[in-house]
Parts: structure tokens; sequence; C-alpha cells
């Protein structure tokens, strides 16, 4: 099932989807399955300044994508006047929190010239033929969920073309450096999601489609980059007109995710750490953690003798 122009409350949030495993519910099995089946069921998402500044510029981008007028979505939050200095009150303030209460979806002017600054990096670089190109044709947020082995995933990719799919990525000046951005791969698991984004679309449409990321800098001076997943997800490659598919660490990470998600579906079973732990010949499963190297190497010696 596809769908276009589903809202994010209801793609989220519906009662309608709530059997739907999304990528980030369907990540917690890395930690392991208890873990998974809780917070799919038991917790609700917490949102940060980070995570709203993100949601601006991902909204402000699709926005431009879909040409619709983004100002419209959000009002202008002007903060309350303290009368007896002439300046405004602090957002820590008692009087600038009840003001903010009152606006419904909050954003100030420093905030949308911001994102016209980060826009205007976009489309004003030496990947301008590309991001216009994506602006152009790409789809946002299109909605897909798939019944498949008795398990339903969903996912929603930011943008989306007939060979190609893309998520934007808000990171912070002091990480954006390949080492910073290759951090943030990696501990957020961007590639488990990539990766599940094209097994479900190819699952549903019958077609591989590259990933990208595109890495936009929180701060001035607004740099971005694009980013391939193919190192950690599925990589795509023509051969003599075939495209052949290979999964790499995140992908095959993935499918194992998905095999033991259908396991713990089918069972009604959603073990604890311990199924990460191979039970021994009493079927008892205790964990050996061996000490890191550098634990190893630590020493401590005492010079007792004056």
């Amino acid at each position: 099932m596809i769908i276009n122009n589903l809202s994010n409350e209801e793609y989220h949030n519906s009662e309608k989807y709530s059997e739907f495993w999304s990528s980030t519910q369907l990540k917690n099995y890395i930690d392991s399955p208890k873990r998974a089946y809780y917070k799919k069921f038991f917790t609700t998402n917490k949102s940060t300044p980070a995570m709203q500044w993100g949601t601006l510029i991902h909204d402000y981008l699709e926005s431009r994508v879909k040409g619709t007028d983004f100002e419209s979505k959000y009002e202008i939050f002007y903060p309350p006047i303290n009368k007896s200095t002439g300046q405004a009150y602090g957002n820590t303030s008692k009087a600038y929190q009840e003001a903010l209460s009152m606006c419904e979806n909050p954003i100030s002017e420093d905030e949308i010239n911001k994102l016209k600054l980060i826009y205007n990096s976009l489309i004003n670089s030496g990947q301008k033929r590309l991001i216009e190109h994506l602006i152009r044709v790409g789809v946002p947020e299109v909605s897909k969920f798939l019944e498949i082995d008795g398990i339903k995933l969903k996912i929603r990719p930011d943008i989306e073309t007939n060979t190609k799919k893309g998520d934007w990525k808000s990171i912070r000046s002091d990480s954006f450096n390949l080492d910073g951005i290759q951090r943030q791969i990696q501990n957020m698991d961007y590639g488990f999601s990539a990766a599940m984004y094209q097994w479900v679309t190819h699952e549903l449409e019958g077609v591989w489609k590259k990933f990208y990321w595109i890495f936009i800098e929180s701060e001035p001076p607004y740099d971005f980059l694009i980013v391939d997943s193919a190192p950690y997800a599925f990589s795509i490659e023509k051969y003599d007109g075939i495209n052949v598919v290979t999964p790499n660490c995140d992908a095959l990470r993935f499918l194992k995710v998905l095999e033991q998600h259908k396991y713990c579906i089918k069972t009604e079973k959603f073990r604890g750490l311990d199924t990460l732990i191979e039970p021994d010949f009493k079927g008892q499963r205790i964990a050996s953690i061996q000490p890191s190297s550098f634990y190893i190497n630590k020493s401590i010696e005492y010079f007792n003798k004056k």
C-alpha cells in the first residue's frame, strides 16, 4: 500500500497503522527483542530542541519540493517584552514560556532567516543540478506499508524519485566533517533505516533504488554534503544491463533483525538481551564479556620505598 499526502500525525500515531513497525522501532531489536517490544508499545518519543530544529529544516525543504507556503504552517513567535527593561523576556522565564504555549506551531523570524540561508546554500552550490533535480521531480514523504510473512512494516523517506531515495539530515557544525558524519551515521544506525527503505520499496514495487543522505550543517555557514548509503545499506550496480544488489554491513543486520522480528511476531515471544547469547550444552545463556585491550593494558604500580 502506497499513500501520498498522509499527514505526519496519521502516519506516526493513528490507530489504523499502529501495528506497522517503522525502521526506528525495528532498530531496537539490535539491543534486544524485549526492548523493541517495550519501545513500540509502552513509550512515546520526546522531542528535544535539536530534534525540533531538524524538523523545521525538514519541513522547510519539503515546502520547497512541494511548492507550498511554509510560513502558513507555522506562527511567528514574538517574545513578550519586559516593561521594566524594555527587553524581551528570556526563554527560561515564566512569561516567555506562557506566551510560547499559546502558539500552536511557533517559529521565530531568526529561524525563518536561517532556513532561507540553508536553502540558498543548497541551490547555489557545486551540487546545484542534483539538488534542483531532487526538488523538481522528487516526491516528499510518500508513506509505504508492507504486509509480508505475517509482519507489518512502514517507511516514509523524506524525498523520492523514480531511481533514488533520500533523507535530509541535520548535523551540528562541530561534527560537520567526514569523521563526524561517519560517527553520526553509525551512532544513529542510519544505514539500517536506509536498507529497510530500499528493501520495503523493492518488495512493494519490484525496483531497487539507491539511497542518499543530505547532511546539512545546522549552524553557519550551513554547508552540506550528499552521502551515498551504499557502503552501509544495499549497493546497486549495473553490469551488462542487469542490476546487481549487494547487502553491506547494515543491510545484513537489517535482514537478520527482520528474521528475528518474524520469529517474535509468530511466537509472541520477545526475549531480552540473553537472546544474543548462544546457549551452552545445558541450555543456559551466560555471557562471557571480554575486557577490551585498553582495559587489559591498564597498569597499576605502587612505590612504597623511600
